[in-house]
């Protein structure tokens, strides 16, 4: 039996095609494999249910180790760290046309994302003195034009040969009877499968074989629409290392029960995340005597992970997460429509499905170093927040090299202070901060 056995409808208009769109459309049958479109049907009417032991986590790790960021530098110098950025969404609830990361953030330099964290690599590879391993991972939807991003700015800087690409695969969405449908003529509705295949696809695309090879032991795994995010962390590295786990996962204090984190806890002594759909109101309000959330640690999608657990999970079959959307479909005269209201499914894999196959410790860090999300145009997690993070970052970054205040006027520090060299921290020490708004080291 094949895909289109069960789903006729696929080849209605097979006659009416041009050659060309009728190959791209073999292609894409052919892509979608009917066991999982079995699976995608199934998952329809399986109401996931939250673990009833679940459990406030209340031991986990603390940031501000010296001890454990100069293990983590050591390991960076080695060349044995790596950082997978995850950057296959697209700039739409930005109202921007094209990928996400081509998306301006910086409040002078009008840097993109790409570039902003292309910097920070940059920085860090000078520190360190070694090209710093580091792969996007981009989607059907922006990979050609985010290769094509970097090709045409030559690469910010990088050495190409310490940058890949690898693309996560798509999944097909259902309609509300169960059935595919297009989007367009000869294509169709899909949509990236979620960052839970992040680890298949990044070790079958051959980069961990070739990252092992190199030497690479610990993998940093960040989002590209935090700029606070840090590819090349040496705390969150060296503390993985003292610990021994499979995977650190690096978190915050939830401070809003309303904020749309995922909140980390508890079930039967291992570390699970709940996304904020699926924990219950009492729970995501409920506080503690001093007035704390009892459910104290938020998920940002950072974690650091051990080269040798992608191979171990390489064939684990993760779960489906369920959504109910607005998708693009195409009317019965043939026309695309744009719903404002919800009408198919969508479906994704989440990479916290993998923490209960090994070993996994949380840290916790202080809010205003790692995390400034990038969500929306305007209000919260919006381009003026960032800048303003950002800004009060390059404030803190000034103050600690070199213990002078810094003036109230604004500025944006070059990423090298981010990563000062011995040679940058004597020569800025106790200096003024130079008129400009674009400070070079």
């Amino acid at each position: 039996m094949t895909l289109t056995d069960v789903q006729p409808q696929l080849l209605e208009n097979w006659s009416s095609l041009p050659k060309e769109e009728q190959s791209q459309l073999t292609q894409q049958i052919r892509a979608i494999d009917l066991e999982i479109f079995k699976k995608l049907q199934d998952a329809l009417h399986e109401e996931k249910k939250l673990h009833e032991d679940y459990a406030p986590l209340k031991k986990y790790l603390t940031s501000g180790s010296d001890e454990n960021t100069q293990v983590g530098k050591d390991l960076i110098a080695q060349g044995k760290v790596g950082c997978i950025i995850m950057a296959g969404g697209m700039g739409t609830r930005l109202h921007f046309e094209g990928s996400k990361g081509m998306f301006p953030i910086t409040q002078f330099r009008q840097k993109s994302l790409f570039q902003y964290f292309s910097d920070r690599i940059r920085a860090a590879s000078k520190m360190y003195q070694k090209d710093l391993p580091v792969t996007i991972m981009t989607s059907s939807l922006n990979d050609k034009q985010t290769r094509k991003f970097f090709k045409d700015h030559e690469y910010f800087g990088l050495n190409p040969e310490q940058l890949s690409f690898y693309v996560q695969g798509d999944l097909p969405f259902l309609d509300q009877q169960g059935n595919l449908f297009f989007d367009s003529q000869a294509h169709i509705a899909e949509g990236p499968d979620g960052n839970g295949e992040l680890l298949h696809h990044f070790y079958h695309s051959g980069l961990w074989k070739r990252w092992k090879e190199q030497g690479v032991e610990y993998v940093n795994i960040i989002l590209i629409d935090n700029p606070l995010a840090d590819p090349f962390d040496p705390e969150l590295v060296g503390t993985h290392k003292q610990e021994q786990c499979d995977i650190l996962v690096k978190g915050i204090k939830r401070e809003d029960p309303k904020e749309k984190l995922g909140v980390l806890v508890r079930i039967h002594d291992k570390v699970h995340i709940v996304e904020y759909s699926e924990l219950p109101e009492k729970d995501m309000e409920a506080t503690l005597s001093n007035g704390d959330l009892k459910f104290p640690c938020g998920n940002l999608s950072l974690f650091s992970v051990k080269m040798d657990f992608f191979e171990k999970i390489k064939s684990t079959d993760l779960p489906l997460h369920k959504a109910f959307k607005a998708l693009s479909y195409l009317d019965v005269n043939g026309k695309r429509v744009k719903p404002t209201e919800p009408n198919a499914w969508k479906f994704e894999k989440f990479i916290f499905d993998i923490f209960p196959h090994g070993t996994v410790e949380v840290m916790v860090y202080p809010r205003e170093e790692c995390f400034s999300p990038l969500k929306r145009r305007e209000g919260a997690d919006s381009p003026e927040t960032v800048m303003r993070d950002l800004q009060e970052f390059d404030r803190r970054t000034y103050h600690a090299i070199s213990g002078l205040e810094p003036p109230s006027r604004p500025f944006e520090l070059d990423p090298q202070f981010y990563y000062p060299t011995e040679d940058m921290r004597k020569k800025w020490e106790g200096k003024a901060l130079p008129e400009g708004d674009y400070i070079l080291p």
